[in-house]
């Protein structure tokens, strides 16, 4: 054993962990879950296969088990995309069976499945012949996952265009965003390593291209499962679909009371303080019905939701931020009591209202 192949060993055991948990959980979206657990368990698969292939003499045997090991790459794309069609609730312009995201991997199957029966000799004779197959299958997997992150990419920037009218704290577009850029950088590092093994130098083949991609692996895991330990809730709960209809909007009755009507309940009930404070939460305190709270936000103060709030939170943050108060707080103390749950979201609902850094803001008044 060595350092690459104990991180590797690592990510395996939380992976299988990992998927258990969230495949036990009994809240939230439990097809979206199901899936999410089943990606999670096909990493760990391929993890502890890349481990057995590290610590064991090279043996007819595992080089088949190599072999099926590979047909789980063909899987991460198309499982992740309908992860976040599921999470999302979101219906694809052009509707797809499941089956034929999986096509490829069928493909590969008919081309690998007559290695499992081989003797030692045929099989290095039948491997040697195909090795340019091989190859071409190979770079059609990273393509494949290219593509898919690309798709998925846009299932993401659509949620959070959603999101964003519904919402006044994203923690979880954050998670997805991480997820969709650590399969983007896993594909980037298979991608240089198939390029290095015909270009690039040998003492840089192994360790840039392919380890990366283990060690990159295994971290996703381990960071995947401090994320969930500090947030439990990203695959507990989900947010309740968004009306994403195009149809033209009729006039809104009664514009000028709504809007003073929500004003005023923002000022003297200040249910922004509440860090979890949504769209539905709103329109129940204020009694205006959810549609129309929507487009007088939209249309009245030219913001979304998640905008509108956090600027009564970041109003509510400088009035509390008194130089007396920031001897002894720290920001990021003075923002959760300003109804912030994040300092991620802290930090950038502030620079967008004010174009500065809540360090750049305080530096700019008198002391």
């Amino acid at each position: 054993m060595n350092a690459v192949s104990i991180i590797i060993l690592l990510g395996a055991m939380q992976g299988f962990l990992l998927s258990f948990s969230i495949s036990s959980m009994k809240r939230g979206n439990l097809r979206a879950n199901r899936t999410a657990a089943l990606f999670i368990l096909l990493i760990a698969v391929t993890l502890l296969g890349r481990y057995a292939y590290t610590v064991t003499a090279p043996s007819l045997f595992f080089s088949k088990l190599l072999f099926v090991g590979d047909f789980v790459i063909f899987f991460y794309g198309p499982l992740l995309y309908l992860y976040f069609l599921r999470l999302f609730g979101v219906q694809p312009r052009r509707r797809i069976a499941p089956w034929v995201h999986f096509i490829p991997m069928a493909f590969f199957s008919v081309i690998v499945l007559p290695f499992i029966g081989m003797d030692q000799a045929t099989f290095d004779e039948y491997n040697q012949r195909m090795e340019y197959v091989f190859y071409g299958l190979e770079l059609l997997a990273i393509l494949q996952n290219a593509v898919y992150v690309a798709v998925n990419a846009s299932l993401v920037h659509t949620y959070r265009t959603v999101s964003l009218q519904r919402n006044s704290a994203l923690p979880q577009l954050n998670f997805y965003t991480a997820l969709l850029a650590a399969t983007a950088l896993g594909v980037l590092f298979w991608g240089t390593g198939f390029i290095l093994r015909f270009i690039g130098p040998a003492e840089l083949r192994g360790y840039l291209g392919y380890q990366l991609v283990w060690i990159g692996l295994s971290g996703f895991i381990v960071g995947l499962g401090y994320y969930i330990l500090r947030t439990p809730e990203i695959f507990a709960v989900f947010d309740e679909e968004a009306d994403t209809s195009s149809a033209a909007p009729p006039p809104l009755e009664q514009a000028d009371e709504l809007t003073a009507k929500l004003e005023r309940v923002m000022q003297e009930q200040r249910p922004f303080l509440d860090p979890k404070l949504t769209l539905p939460d709103l329109a129940g305190i204020t009694g205006i019905p959810t549609h129309s709270l929507s487009r007088i936000i939209n249309e009245r103060f030219g913001r979304n939701f998640f905008e509108f709030v956090n600027s009564y939170r970041v109003e509510e943050f400088k009035r509390i931020a008194t130089p007396e108060r920031l001897r002894t707080m720290t920001l990021f103390a003075l923002s959760l009591e300003a109804g912030f749950n994040s300092k991620s979201t802290f930090n950038a609902a502030f620079k967008k209202l004010t174009n500065r850094t809540p360090r750049e803001y305080f530096r700019t008044l008198p002391q």
